[in-house]
């Protein structure tokens, strides 16, 4: 909880922090893993939010703001 909650106050590094010592959510909470990949991108950590975001995907309700960050981290929208 304390790393979603330091996702939605835009503090990545402590969201970063709180999912490592929280460990794997496991791919059956797609949203944990997004928001985890999202605080990896933004505290520069790319290659760790691209694996963390390929793992949510299959399981994640998509929508603009998905798609966006998933362009971002990917380099593409990705497939709906």
């Amino acid at each position: 909880m304390a790393g979603e909650a330091a996702y939605r106050n835009a503090r990545w590094q402590d969201a970063v922090a709180y999912f490592r010592r929280a460990g794997d959510p496991g791919d059956s909470r797609p949203e944990l893993l997004f928001y985890m990949a999202v605080a990896y991108y933004e505290s520069g950590d790319r290659a760790s939010a691209a694996t963390v975001l390929r793992r949510s995907l299959p399981n994640l309700k998509r929508s603009e703001f998905v798609d966006s960050y998933t362009k971002k981290i990917l380099g593409t929208a990705g497939s709906r």
